[in-house]
């Protein structure tokens, strides 16, 4: 944490790619779980 606290403190542009690198690597797998919950919730409520 403390190494991506110097990158925030000292590099703006480079903590913003390294934000949008997180995101673009986590969002997908977050997505496909969520449509996962939605079709075991129709599933479980009988629709």
């Amino acid at each position: 944490i403390s190494e991506n606290m110097h990158i925030v403190a000292n590099e703006p542009s480079l903590a913003l790619y390294r934000l949008q690198e997180h995101v673009r690597k986590a969002l997908p797998p977050m997505v496909e779980r969520r449509v996962e919950v939605t079709k075991l919730q129709h599933e479980l409520q009988g629709r």
